[in-house]
């Protein structure tokens, strides 16, 4: 089942595509795919660590697909610019570890922040799921400040063998009934204009505060027609280190179970 957001599609890394890769074929990869390849994929890591692994899992367990690695495809021009692994179905804790990589060419556009947040979103809709993790490694400034700005909170340090010092960031279900949204400005918020970026995307009226927003009431729309009235439980922008884009992360209580969430615009 592929995961769609704003411009991506997230595609299940499946045998035919990882045999394919395995053996060099990128031309085979793209036929299946019907995409265009970006300069660099597959990367090193894809080839050395992933193949294998992901190919052996699934000739044991083809059940076990959903919850493995994924291909992140531009939607237009259709090209393949990355992939976003899960790594294993949920833990005992219900935990479940994501890692992602987009080719160089195709960095600081936001890409990897939408990919994470759409895999997030599918990932919290399976009821066995209770929290999303991801390491960073300690130098990766820019990976750990993305993760931050998606609702991950730094949790643990871990040293592994081969990549040294890595960060734990985990980002835990929202509790039953409450929807956390999470969009990029194109404008300063000041400007109370759209916004646009990550999925769902969202349009604010009015000026941006951040605490000020707390115990208000907002009105969202679905793109299928539901609407609903929901409290905010908590509003927080920041930077996104482009210009003068922000991410805007609220959190909604008493959000009905059957709203769709997926493209809701919210107005303040």
């Amino acid at each position: 089942m592929d995961i769609e957001s704003p411009r991506l599609l997230l595609v299940p890394f499946a045998l035919p595509v990882l045999e394919a890769t395995q053996v060099g074929d990128v031309a085979r990869v793209g036929a299946l795919l019907d995409a265009a390849i970006a300069p660099g994929w597959p990367s090193h890591g894809v080839r050395e660590w992933q193949l294998k692994e992901q190919i052996a899992r699934l000739n044991r367990a083809p059940g076990e697909l959903p919850w493995l690695g994924r291909l992140i495809l531009l939607r237009q021009p259709r090209t393949l610019i990355g992939g976003i692994n899960l790594k294993g179905s949920p833990d005992a804790r219900g935990r479940v570890e994501i890692g992602y990589e987009i080719v160089e060419n195709f960095r600081r556009k936001g890409y990897a922040s939408e990919a994470v947040e759409a895999l997030c979103h599918w990932c919290f809709a399976q009821s066995q799921v209770a929290a999303v993790y991801a390491r960073a490694q300690a130098g990766n400034a820019i990976s750990q400040h993305m993760l931050q700005r998606l609702g991950f909170a730094r949790h643990e340090v871990e040293h592994h063998p081969r990549l040294g010092e890595l960060i734990v960031w985990v980002r835990p279900k929202p509790p039953q009934g409450q929807v956390l949204l999470i969009a990029r400005t194109v404008h300063r918020l000041a400007r109370g204009v759209a916004m646009t970026g990550s999925s769902p995307a969202c349009a604010l009226c009015g000026t941006a505060g951040t605490k000020a927003w707390i115990g208000r009431k907002a009105r969202l729309q679905s793109p299928t027609g539901e609407t609903a009235e929901a409290t905010i439980v908590d509003f927080n922008t920041q930077p996104a280190g482009m210009g003068e884009e922000f991410q805007v992360s609220i959190l909604f209580d008493e959000v009905p179970a059957e709203f769709v969430i997926e493209g809701t615009v919210v107005a303040l």
